[in-house]
C-alpha cells in the first residue's frame, strides 16, 4: 500500500450539509405525509404491538434457553 492511498484512507469524510439536511428534510415529509392518513396511526400501533410481543415472546425463549443449559452444567457437574 503505497503512502498515497494511506493518506485516503485516513483522511475523514466530508459531508455537504446543504445536501444532508435536504435529505433529511425530504424523509421528515414523507414519515409526516404517511402518519398523516387517516388510519396510519392504528396501522403504526398494530404493527408496533406485533413487533413487540414477538420481541418479547423471542427474549423469553432465548432467556429459557440459557437458564436450561445453565442448569444442566450444574447439575451434570
Amino acid at each position: 500500500m503505497n503512502r498515497e492511498s494511506s493518506d485516503m484512507a485516513n483522511r475523514p469524510v466530508e459531508i455537504d450539509r446543504k445536501e444532508l439536511l435536504a435529505t433529511l428534510d425530504w424523509e421528515i415529509a414523507d414519515w409526516e405525509r404517511v402518519i398523516a392518513r387517516p388510519g396510519a396511526t392504528w396501522w403504526a400501533l398494530a404493527a408496533s404491538t406485533v413487533a413487540v410481543f414477538f420481541y418479547v415472546l423471542n427474549s423469553l425463549q432465548f432467556a429459557t434457553q440459557n437458564i436450561e443449559l445453565i442448569v444442566s452444567v450444574f447439575v451434570t457437574s
